[in-house]
């Protein structure tokens, strides 16, 4: 599948680079999760999710939606991002960081799926939780997935979070 290359916006947005995205993923920020639902409307959910470089990962409990929705269609997008507000400097000016990535949510399954959930909590900011093989019995009632991204873009958008004097 082809991907088209963003076009940019009014607020002057311009494309990271892949240094810049990888940077960018190894923070903690928020995450997203988009997909087709179980009545083939788009669904949206927000993930904890961990990144390695080459794959990102996730999970869910092993019923509900989410869960019923990549057994029939694995086609997701993941948009990892932060909100500026925070980080404007003593011009108000900021940068809106976003990184998508399109791809399939492949299951993992025994160590994978144990690696994958210690990466997560690692990347949660919960250690506590990078339990290993003590994460085991959780493996009954979650479903653990990597997606390798197909197409991953990063956006910066710079933006004045108040009006110039």
């Amino acid at each position: 599948m082809d991907f088209r290359e963003p076009r940019g916006n009014l607020f002057g947005m311009v494309q990271m680079t892949k240094e810049e995205i990888d940077t960018f993923l190894g923070g903690r920020h928020c995450a997203s999760l988009a997909f087709e639902n179980i009545n083939g409307y788009p669904g949206v959910t927000p993930v904890n999710y961990a990144y390695d470089g080459r794959a990102f990962y996730i999970h869910c409990a092993r019923k509900g939606e989410r869960f019923e929705s990549l057994q029939r269609c694995p086609r997701v997008a993941l948009c990892v991002y932060h909100d500026a507000n925070d980080e404007a400097d003593a011009d108000g000016m900021a940068e809106h960081l976003s990184v998508t990535a399109y791809g399939e949510a492949s299951p993992l399954e025994g160590a994978e799926a144990l690696r994958a959930l210690d990466l997560i909590a690692y990347q949660a900011g919960k250690p506590f939780k990078a339990r290993g093989e003590g994460n085991a019995p959780f493996l009954s009632a979650l479903d653990v997935y990597e997606i390798v991204p197909a197409h991953l873009t990063g956006r910066k958008i710079p933006w004045r979070s108040r009006p110039k004097k």
